[in-house]
């Protein structure tokens, strides 16, 4: 087993297309490395690729564009790290390193690579497949509930980052379900027994007795006014940041920060790293703050 890189030959490798986390190769790609890759040295300055070793087949996990790069510029050989694991660990190395070597993934990269992990771990948590994939969990658990919405599978455990294994949340959709039924079972008459006496009602006595009377019965709460949070201010329409500075004031600390950085990497995913950027420099410029 190769614990260094070391230069290994492609015809040994074994190529799987469930292996290739991006929606489609791009050529022109392979061919900028290719002209970077005339000697092996220049292949050494590339990141090595990965493959995995099951004790039979070396399956190729990241770096598919490395080597059809390496082939095109002649070389039979190409710079690459051996690590012992199944097919298994190989696209989890593929989900892993697609996306930190060479150029980013696209949206139809990263949708590829969310469903392929989904169905591969369908008991791994949706944060610990967002880390390695570099998406928002919200994504994952959007991708996961359309998926079993429409087999109707359903896992009663996840494994979260830290190995452990928890119930799995439940859906929407089955919460709704569940609280409906029970509102129904709520709502059925309850048989009583014959000798038991009725049961008095107290407050439709008293209201009986006080409209006999010919006054009002007394509101438990008349007395209490309600104290507004005199600390939270208006949001003009033109200072959307007033609506940040009365979260900092209700919620727990760290809250407001978690809820930006979600907010900025859906935009990333969604929009763009353009979008998101363009975002950060206005608020550098209208607030004088600097944003990364």
């Amino acid at each position: 087993m190769m614990n260094k890189p070391e230069f290994f030959p492609i015809q040994s490798l074994t190529f799987d297309p469930d292996l290739q986390i991006r929606a489609k190769i791009n050529d022109e790609t392979i061919a900028l490395y290719a002209e970077q890759m005339v000697t092996e040295d220049d292949m050494k300055a590339f990141p090595a690729i990965e493959i995995f070793y099951d004790g039979v087949k070396y399956w190729l996990a990241d770096g598919h564009h490395r080597r059809a790069a390496a082939e095109m510029a002649g070389h039979d050989k190409v710079w690459a790290i051996v690590k012992s694991g199944t097919r298994d660990d190989a696209l989890w190395g593929a989900i892993l390193g697609n996306g930190k070597q060479g150029f980013g993934l696209t949206k139809e990269d990263r949708k590829r690579a969310i469903m392929l992990a989904i169905q591969q771990w369908p008991d791994r948590s949706n944060v610990m497949l967002a880390e390695a994939i570099g998406c928002c969990d919200m994504t994952i658990k959007r991708y996961r509930d359309s998926i079993s919405t429409s087999t109707n599978v359903e896992v009663e455990k996840r494994v979260g980052r830290d190995g452990k294994s928890r119930p799995a949340q439940q859906k929407a959709s089955q919460k709704k379900a569940t609280t409906k039924s029970k509102s129904t079972e709520s709502s059925q008459p309850q048989e009583t027994s014959a000798t038991n006496s009725e049961p008095t009602h107290s407050g439709s006595t008293e209201k009986a007795t006080a409209k006999t009377n010919g006054s009002e019965p007394s509101h438990p709460n008349k007395d209490m006014k309600f104290v507004p949070h005199t600390t939270l201010k208006l949001i003009p329409q033109d200072s959307p940041h007033v609506l940040l500075v009365n979260l900092f004031e209700i919620f727990r600390k760290g809250f407001v920060e978690e809820m930006v950085v979600m907010a900025m990497a859906m935009l990333l995913e969604e929009r763009g790293k353009e979008t998101v950027q363009h975002i950060l420099a206005e608020l550098n410029k209208k607030y004088g703050r600097k944003c990364k």
